[in-house]
C-alpha cells in the first residue's frame, strides 16, 4: 500500500515534506556526549518507516536539521535513507556549533564589520 499524502505537507518548488524517519531503538540524551559517543549512540538507530521505503527508492532527499553539533544525527539519517535506495541525500541546517565542528566556519570570525552602500 502506498502512503497517503495525509502525513505530507506540500510546499512550493515541488518539494514534499514528509517525516519518513523513525527510531528503531531508544537512544541516550546526547547533550553531554562527545563526538564519538554521539556517533555510537545513534549508529543503527534510525530507519525509514515501512510505507515510505518503496516511494523513496531512487528519490533525491533533503534532510533538515536545526543545529549541527557533531553531525551524528545527519550521518545516521543519511545512512537510513541510502539504505532504502535514495539516489541523492543532502542536508540543510540553520546553524552549527563551532565547539564541535571540524569544518571551517561559514561566516567571518573576526571583529564585527559593517557594510555601507
Amino acid at each position: 500500500a502506498r502512503p497517503s499524502a495525509a502525513g505530507a505537507r506540500r510546499s512550493t518548488g515541488g518539494f514534499v515534506v514528509v517525516p519518513v524517519l523513525v527510531h528503531t531503538r531508544r537512544v541516550a540524551d546526547q547533550a553531554h556526549l562527545g563526538r564519538r559517543a554521539r556517533a555510537a549512540n545513534l549508529q543503527g538507530a534510525m530507519a525509514v518507516a515501512a510505507p515510505w521505503r518503496a516511494v523513496l527508492r531512487g528519490a533525491s532527499c533533503v534532510l533538515v536539521d536545526d543545529v549541527v553539533t557533531t553531525g551524528a544525527t545527519l550521518t545516521e539519517a543519511g545512512r537510513a535513507l541510502l539504505a532504502v535506495g535514495c539516489r541523492h541525500v543532502v542536508a540543510a541546517t540553520c546553524a552549527t556549533t563551532p565547539a564541535h565542528s571540524q569544518a571551517p566556519p561559514l561566516w567571518p570570525t573576526g571583529p564585527p564589520t559593517s557594510v555601507s552602500a
